[in-house]
């Protein structure tokens, strides 16, 4: 069944692809639901339709690949590199035809790109990224009007199949020759490396350590102090100064590693993990002095 040309259809493919460069399944099964109503039917399209919400990821997992089975769709198995492309072009063309924010465009294909493993079709968006990061820490000054250009050019070239040049990191960590902030129509003269510090991060991601540490010494002591003496002579004034401290201890080591968990998520969740991180911005260096 050929199910191109028909606008149920067309969303149905679009949530097609979507889900498996890893969306969830509840758009895929409300879409199965418009394609039944426009009279698109397939016995697994019924199935995929009739999913409650709470079930929806699990049975478009199941069910998906069977559908676009039976309706004669290609459509790249779920979270493959090429799935995820797919995905990147379908967000890009919604981006040119239906505008938006390029900063959460280049946020959201910087991550697709970590998740397909680097693929060569979505390299210059990891600079892109980089680009506002870098605006918004104040680390360059520049016009975000040329990054979000830079945005634009990048979408127009993922949807036309044509590689992208990458962003100019390199040329904007130094001034025009007017003095200026560099900008895509100042580039900067000469240009110095790139320099990318990591380290400084990792070391912030442990400054928990010594408060656990000291939790940990904290009840060793208490521990050996208590066997030396023996209960009997223990002083119940001191007992209870030494487990107030204790406490406060593990409680200030418990307060950071949850904090610590947490900004691990948060980065985890934007697919910056600091060691693909700092592998991919040595790539970016690589490319620049090409």
């Amino acid at each position: 069944m050929d199910v191109v040309g028909v606008e149920p259809a067309d969303a149905f493919a679009s949530a097609a692809i979507e889900w498996a460069a890893g969306g969830p399944g509840q758009p895929l099964v409300d879409a199965a639901v418009d394609a039944l109503v426009a009279g698109i039917d397939s016995p697994t399209l019924r199935i995929l339709a009739g999913a409650g919400h709470a079930n929806a990821d699990a049975e478009a997992t199941e069910l998906a690949p069977k559908v676009f089975k039976e309706l004669g769709m290609h459509v790249d198995e779920r979270l493959s590199p090429s799935a995820i492309v797919a995905g990147a072009r379908q967000k890009a063309r919604r981006f040119l035809d239906e505008g938006g924010s390029p900063r959460q465009l280049a946020q959201d294909v910087w991550r697709m790109y970590v998740n397909a493993r680097y693929p060569a079709e979505l390299s210059a968006w990891a600079g892109l990224d980089d680009w506002y990061d870098m605006l918004d820490t104040g680390v360059i000054a520049g016009d975000p009007a040329d990054a979000a250009a830079a945005v634009t050019e990048a979408a127009r070239a993922l949807v036309d199949g044509r590689p992208c040049e990458p962003a100019p990191l390199q040329r904007l960590f130094t001034g025009g020759d007017d003095g200026r902030a560099p900008t895509l129509a100042n580039p900067a003269t000469p240009a110095t490396p790139v320099t990318h510090v990591t380290e400084s991060r990792r070391l912030v991601r442990l400054w928990w350590v010594p408060l656990a540490f000291s939790a940990v010494v904290t009840a060793f002591i208490f521990v050996v102090a208590l066997s030396a003496i023996g209960w009997e002579a223990f002083d119940p004034d001191f007992g209870a100064v030494f487990l107030f401290v204790a406490a406060v201890s593990y409680f200030c080591a418990g307060v950071a590693f949850a904090g610590q968990v947490a900004a691990d998520w948060r980065e985890r969740r934007r697919g910056r993990e600091t060691p693909d991180r700092a592998r991919m911005l040595a790539d970016e260096q690589a490319l620049i002095d090409r």
